[in-house]
């Protein structure tokens, strides 16, 4: 189960930064054509916890059932 979570975890990781990145690589394109752009630290903040937050719970969930599941019996029902 824990590595479950921690690979949920990291994949979290790097998509929150990957839309980070997006987050301030597309206004930076857009002020290319005298457009004015602000930026503030919260939203991208705000984003890069939920984006981890969500991924945590909706990793640990399957990790639970799975880990309570005898591997034996499911890999001979298949």
């Amino acid at each position: 189960m824990l590595q479950f979570n921690i690979e949920a975890a990291v994949v979290c990781i790097i998509g929150g930064f990957l839309g980070i990145l997006l987050g301030f690589g597309t206004p930076e394109v857009i002020s290319l054509f005298d457009v004015s752009v602000i930026f503030s630290i919260w939203p991208p903040l705000l984003a890069f916890c939920s984006a981890v937050l969500t991924g945590l719970v909706f990793g640990f969930l399957p990790a639970r059932k799975a880990a309570r599941l005898d591997p034996v019996v499911e890999l001979s029902s298949e």
